[in-house]
């Protein structure tokens, strides 16, 4: 308090430079008051110390704000550049999942497409194969009726020949003709065969057949007229 010092009030290094400073320049002045340029240069070197001295602070954080600034603008483009590989990387990815779903959606559209035209197919072909199924089965209908319709036809033909048939005295005429015919092929086959008067094996001459080559009695063939009439004289003496 006696050498007039403000309670609190602490001297730092760069206090003490500037009051070096002012005390060479005060002395220089004294001592040398022409030479300007050297009491006035302290003098001036002195005030900016002391200027330092109240502005360390504020001078302190413009440092390291101007320190931050550079560090940003030498290392932020490096960063940067890291920040778009990366960013050029994810995307990349992002592409190349979206591709494999694309591909992975045009196999599946294609799969389904294939799955849908083999059904179509398949339908296409049981459709074809039912309507083949029905063109058989009319047509076998239709040759089944046909043959039916052709055994019966035959059937009631064979039943009329072998009513047409009559036996005369031990032989087999057809009603309204006169000629002797072949018992075994009417009955048997059904076939209407006049006997001629042949030799075949060698034993004469003799009713036969010319269709089975059957021997019929012991001559020639007998006509209708002659059978009845043989029958007649038969039935006359019984």
């Amino acid at each position: 308090m006696a050498d007039g010092i403000q309670p609190g009030w602490r001297f730092r290094v760069i206090d003490y430079i500037a009051l070096g400073f002012i005390l060479v320049a005060i002395e220089e002045l004294w001592r040398h008051p022409r030479l300007w340029y050297s009491w006035l240069s302290a003098l001036c070197a002195g005030f900016i110390c002391a200027w330092f001295g109240d502005a360390a602070p504020a001078i302190k954080e413009k440092f390291l704000r101007l320190w931050r600034f550079l560090k940003n603008l030498f290392i932020a483009p490096s960063e940067n550049i890291e920040l778009k590989k990366k960013i050029a990387e994810c995307t990349q990815e992002v592409e190349r999942i979206k591709d494999e779903a694309r591909r992975e959606k045009i196999q599946q559209d294609s799969d389904l497409w294939r799955a849908q035209e083999s059904l179509r197919q398949c339908e296409e072909e049981r459709r074809a194969a039912l309507a083949r199924i029905n063109e058989l089965n009319f047509a076998l209908q239709e040759t089944e009726n046909r043959s039916l319709a052709a055994t019966m036809e035959q059937f009631e033909t064979n039943l009329k020949l072998k009513n047409s048939v009559v036996r005369i005295h031990g032989h087999s005429y057809v009603e309204g003709d006169n000629e002797e015919i072949c018992s075994r092929c009417a009955e048997v086959d059904f076939r209407i065969v006049h006997l001629l008067d042949m030799n075949i094996d060698g034993r004469g001459m003799r009713a036969t057949c010319p269709q089975c080559k059957s021997p019929r009695g012991n001559g020639p063939p007998i006509p209708r007229e002659r059978a009845e009439e043989a029958a007649k004289r038969k039935a006359q003496k019984l």
